[in-house]
């Protein structure tokens, strides 16, 4: 199997919006807003719209990152809509708008991110989604984008729980499967270490999320597999270590 792995430096991964309002044109308005977001500041929203909170949690996705919801809505509210959202996914990102400040507190209760009163302008709208845009980046694991036959697939970092170089080949080890690549961990490297992974032998790059135990010699993954820690890279572990953890060790 040969998989290509791009990584595009200065973009975002692509975010996925809902706007869910049963007003269709302050779900227009807020979609322009969102595009033209996007020319400006390079980034890669892709907006679906709903008219009710039946209609989203009928089509809800945990591929949505971002969700703006009217409190206000016929039928079910922003906030009981929030709140079914919230038993299937604790890190989205949820915004409420309305014409008013009555439900703030409840709307808390769904742990809004943000609580906007309409009508909003296009600036106001840019700073708040600025910063909507950087915690998504921040905080949800990025993609690897991989082909293979013509094929496009995203590997999310967060199921890799180690590489090892074997020959001229890497493996892919994933919590209940392996995949083999044609490819050096050199060409890797670089960016996965921006991502909590770290080389601990020529042979080995680790997740440090997947970390189960460790010793002086070896690390234990979450699979129970064990790896060899080189002492030239013993180092370097213990770096990364404390710097993802905060636990200094000696």
């Amino acid at each position: 199997m040969l998989i290509k792995i791009h990584y595009k430096e200065g973009m975002l991964m692509k975010v996925n919006v809902a706007i869910c309002d049963d007003n269709e044109i302050f779900c227009n308005q807020i979609k322009e807003f969102i595009e033209r977001f996007n020319k400006e500041n390079n980034t890669n929203c892709e907006v679906s719209t709903f008219n009710s909170g039946f209609d989203l949690l009928g089509q809800y996705t945990a591929e949505y990152k971002i969700i703006i919801l009217d409190i206000e809505m016929k039928g079910m509210n922003g906030i009981e809509t929030a709140l079914e959202i919230r038993k299937k996914n604790q890190k989205v990102i949820i915004w409420f708008l309305t014409v008013s400040k009555d439900y703030m507190l409840e709307g808390y209760k769904a742990e809004a991110f943000r609580y906007l009163i309409k009508p909003l302008s296009y600036d106001d709208f840019a700073k708040e989604f600025d910063e909507s845009i950087r915690w998504v980046d921040e905080k949800y694991v990025r993609p690897i984008i991989v082909e293979y036959k013509n094929e496009t697939y995203h590997l999310e970092t967060n199921d890799i729980l180690f590489i090892e170089v074997f020959g001229h080949k890497l493996i892919y080890h994933l919590l209940n499967e392996k995949i083999t690549t044609i490819d050096t961990l050199k060409n890797i490297e670089i960016e996965l270490c921006k991502l909590n992974f770290v080389r601990i032998h020529r042979s080995y790059l680790i997740n440090l999320k997947k970390v189960k135990t460790f010793n002086r010699n070896e690390v234990v993954m979450k699979n129970n597999e064990r790896i060899p820690i080189s002492k030239y890279k013993e180092k370097d572990f213990k770096e990364a270590y404390t710097h993802l953890w905060g636990k200094i060790l000696g």
